[in-house]
């Protein structure tokens, strides 16, 4: 466990020269949590997430950028993508330092994120682009041309 002093400086007694503190040890804990995206092929496309827990925000990051943010010990996260026009999300993957202090779970379009510890954890969203279908219209065409 990681620990922080936290040194406070509380008076100086000129006369006798001497110095009084008080130190403030406290334990932290909490997992710090990176998500990017990655988009096949490559593209600047930003993508719109939404993280719900204790609070709900929303946030959009493209390919070359990331969402950084502190979990406190046993608190959840959970981080949901966006559907954007054009894209799908193939898979999602996550780089966790400390196996043992996080948990991670899929859930439809996002991950749920359980610290337990502390961990450093990157989560990436794959995205691709959809193909295209041809209409009935396109269909007709292709038709007439092979035809």
């Amino acid at each position: 466990m990681r620990y922080i002093i936290n040194l406070l400086f509380v008076a100086i007694i000129a006369s006798s020269g001497a110095i009084l503190f008080s130190a403030n040890v406290k334990a932290q804990g909490g997992c710090t949590m990176f998500i990017e995206v990655e988009t096949i092929p490559d593209s600047s496309t930003e993508f719109l997430f939404t993280r719900t827990g204790d609070i709900t925000d929303e946030f959009t990051i493209d390919p070359s950028s990331f969402e950084k943010f502190f979990l406190p010990l046993n608190d959840i996260v959970t981080v949901t993508q966006q559907e954007v026009d054009g894209w799908v999300l193939r898979d999602i993957t996550c780089d966790i330092e400390e196996e043992d202090e996080v948990s991670i779970s899929l859930v439809d379009s996002g991950i749920t994120i359980t610290c337990d510890g502390n961990a450093l954890t990157t989560c990436t969203f794959i995205n691709s682009r959809t193909e295209a279908i041809p209409t009935l219209s396109e269909w007709g065409a292709i038709a007439l041309v092979l035809g």
